[in-house]
């Protein structure tokens, strides 16, 4: 089931609507891999339907370290190693998601794989290594956080770079991404 949870995290389809999430969701429930299920696993399981799983604190972590990757790969597009490496600051707001409120980070890369995240609603700060960022297919994003494995995609950007868009729990994930 690893392989397949894996595939699913590598799959990139844009364009059309999907249930690769929903996939995923099936997949990490208890019921599911235990075999303990029936016909009415749906019903059973997700009586209200599948609107993505519940983010934990760690997600967000991770959405917000992951914005912030994005965003300075995008700035430096196309300059030399140098400039991309350099440390920088942005603040980044992840819209509300299953009845939670919106949350607002500041994250600040301390070095060139030290990142520093605070939730600005409770001053907590905690920091994070990450190791083997890739940004693949414009989509794509593979990372080592903290030591452990990570895979989320990108799917879109507006047009001033403000509002951006991650998929990651089967959650559609509106960000805006500041760089005062």
């Amino acid at each position: 089931m690893r392989i397949m949870d894996r595939a699913f995290d590598e799959y990139v389809i844009q364009g059309v609507t999907h249930n690769i999430g929903f996939g995923k969701s099936i997949l990490a429930n208890e019921a599911y891999w235990t075999g303990n299920y029936s016909t009415a696993f749906i019903p059973d399981h997700y009586p209200k339907g599948f609107s993505g799983d519940p983010l934990e604190p760690s997600d967000y972590t991770l959405l917000a370290v992951s914005a912030h990757q994005v965003k300075i790969a995008m700035q430096n597009y196309g300059k030399d190693a140098a400039a991309a490496s350099q440390a920088s600051t942005l603040y980044i707001t992840i819209d509300a998601l299953h009845g939670n409120p919106e949350l607002d980070f500041k994250v600040q890369q301390l070095s060139v794989n030290e990142f520093e995240v605070t939730n600005l609603a409770t001053g907590s700060s905690e920091k994070h290594t990450v190791d083997d960022f890739k940004y693949e297919y414009h989509s794509l994003l593979s990372m080592k956080m903290n030591g452990e494995e990570k895979k989320l995609q990108f799917t879109k950007s507006d047009i001033d770079g403000l509002n951006y868009t991650f998929n990651h729990g089967g959650n559609s994930v509106g960000m805006k991404i500041y760089d005062w």
